[in-house]
């Protein structure tokens, strides 16, 4: 099969040499195709080669891919949470085959999606952040869950646990959560609640032990910094700690009244020192390195104003990739006056 040479990827098998036009020959057939050789390709200016059929070419059992489905049940995952946050305030519970119903078509719909860098930007929104958040966080945490090799009954039910992970925050009026300005310590005491309040809920109305503890937990931090009770270590759940680091990571790359949009990039670097304290070191590993991949390819903006696009993560700082702007290749290791500043969609 052939294909053009953006569409190569680490892995490949190529069927013939990848010649130049003057007949030099760059890559051997059988070879497979290494981050390196791309970046080789490139450079000698080779705009197709041949390969094995791939996986991921073939036909797709079911509906095929479009995004207008997605996105329609991102807008449906919204409106749902929406509605349960809606029927908590109003006293009237939580209705798990509400939960089901989003969740469970949500997961399966994320579940087919291959480029989950793409994904995240595309869906990240700044409208009614307390809603969209917690869809985040439950697509994150259901990721997570799977990168970690957990089963698919423990992917979605760390899902759901993201889902609800906020639903203490329904006891709150809607004005306070939007605040533009800064929370009085009284206001701040009162939000943090949010965690005991949220627990109690599930308990009350879903019966369901674990993520109720999820919810209490998911602000605990490992050295003992979060709350409510400054758990530490191992007295955390495992998985409350998948949901806070998607709690985290969706709410750094969220846009506030407080707080500017802030590059995914950049988001992951911080999110890599924390799991040096306060994140679960395994699973902040798993995070960055399942995410990191599919940056390869994306369009960057440079702090010098500049676009390009990254080609290759550096082995020992993957947060300062080898990058191609216009016809030439730029070190970031190298030329430490320049740094991305975003990650075009």
């Amino acid at each position: 099969m052939r294909i053009s040479i953006d569409d190569l990827q680490v892995g490949d098998r190529l069927l013939t040499d990848a010649m130049t036009t003057n007949g030099v020959n760059i890559l051997a057939a059988d070879s497979v195709v290494e981050a390196i050789d791309i970046v080789k390709l490139k450079r000698h200016r080779i705009a197709e080669v041949d390969i094995e059929l791939r996986k991921r070419d073939l036909p797709s059992v079911g509906a095929p891919h479009d995004p207008k489905s997605l996105e329609a049940a991102y807008a449906a995952a919204v409106k749902g949470i929406k509605i349960v946050f809606l029927q908590v305030s109003a006293g009237k519970g939580i209705d798990e085959t509400i939960i089901d119903r989003i969740v469970e078509p949500l997961v399966d719909r994320f579940a087919q999606e291959q480029d989950v860098v793409s994904l995240l930007i595309g869906l990240r929104s700044n409208d009614e952040y307390t809603y969209t958040h917690s869809v985040q966080v439950g697509m994150l945490s259901y990721f997570i869950a799977k990168w970690l090799g957990k089963s698919e009954k423990d992917c979605l039910l760390a899902g759901k646990a993201g889902y609800l992970h906020d639903i203490g925050k329904s006891r709150f009026d809607m004005a306070l959560l939007n605040k533009a300005t800064k929370l009085t310590d009284a206001e701040y005491e009162e939000v943090m609640r949010h965690t005991e309040y949220g627990s109690a809920l599930i308990v009350k109305y879903l019966r369901q032990p674990l993520m109720a503890r999820v919810a209490l937990e998911h602000h605990e931090r490992l050295d003992g910094s979060g709350y409510p009770h400054g758990l530490t270590g191992k007295k955390i759940h495992p998985l409350s700690r998948i949901v806070a680091l998607a709690d985290i990571y969706s709410a750094m790359t969220s846009s506030r009244a407080y707080q500017k949009e802030r590059d995914l990039l950049d988001v992951l670097r911080e999110i890599h020192a924390l799991g040096f304290s306060k994140l679960d070191p395994k699973i902040t590993q798993v995070f960055i390195t399942r995410m990191l991949p599919h940056f390869i390819g994306k369009s960057v903006q440079l702090n010098n104003g500049r676009t390009g696009q990254i080609v290759m993560m550096h082995p020992t700082d993957p947060f300062r990739p080898l990058l191609q702007v216009e016809e030439t290749f730029i070190d970031l290791t190298r030329h430490l006056e320049l740094r991305i500043v975003s990650v075009l969609p």
